[in-house]
């Protein structure tokens, strides 16, 4: 499994995420998935793309207080393929 951590812009200290209600510049989202791929489609499906950055390692506490917001795990299960 792959873990990757979405972060996201100053503008949502002061307005509400389009998607995310929790989301906060203080914090990430963590998204776990069989891999990168996966675990970068899901965040992005998630944020709508309004997220700043993603990281492979796991963001500072001393950047990021309020820590991990939320997390998501997508099991191999949850992927099928297209019919």
């Amino acid at each position: 499994m792959t873990q990757i951590y979405v972060t996201f812009g100053l503008m949502y200290a002061r307005e509400q995420h389009p998607r995310l209600p929790f989301a906060h510049p203080d914090g990430y989202l963590s998204v776990e998935g069989p891999d990168y791929r996966t675990a970068l489609a899901t965040a992005c499906s998630l944020t709508g793309g309004a997220h700043a950055f993603d990281y492979a390692e796991r963001p500072s506490d001393i950047t990021y207080p309020r820590g991990e917001l939320a997390r998501v795990v997508v099991h191999d299960a949850l992927i099928g393929e297209p019919s």
